[in-house]
């Protein structure tokens, strides 16, 4: 046996080429990283690829602190001017029925 033969005598290579494996994922990685390590590289590849959402928060938590200042934002959350505006239109809709309903003579069943 020759110290620089990586072969047997008589073999020939596309003897040798039929036992290595032609799928990639066989051979093992240089360096095998750990389950964190990988957990962390991932974390890191959705990071770069999503957009950046601080300044949209930033400036919602800006505008939700001057409504606290003024006072509207608490008018906001209790529904008070949704529940004016039902009021309203509730007001609007009986008035607009009062005015439409037939006098009391026709509604008689009496001929």
């Amino acid at each position: 046996m020759s110290a620089y033969s990586s072969t047997k005598v008589g073999r020939e290579k596309s003897d040798r080429t039929k036992r290595k494996p032609t799928n990639p994922t066989f051979e093992k990685p240089i360096l095998e990283l750990s389950e964190e390590a990988q957990l962390r590289s991932q974390a890191r590849e959705v990071a770069e690829q999503t957009s950046d959402i601080r300044p949209d928060v930033e400036q919602l938590i800006a505008e939700i602190q001057k409504k606290l200042k003024d006072g509207s934002y608490l008018e906001e959350i209790s529904g008070q001017a949704i529940v004016e505006s039902i009021k309203a239109a509730l007001k609007e809709e009986s008035e607009t029925l009062k005015s439409e309903s037939f006098p009391s003579d026709q509604l008689s069943l009496d001929p």
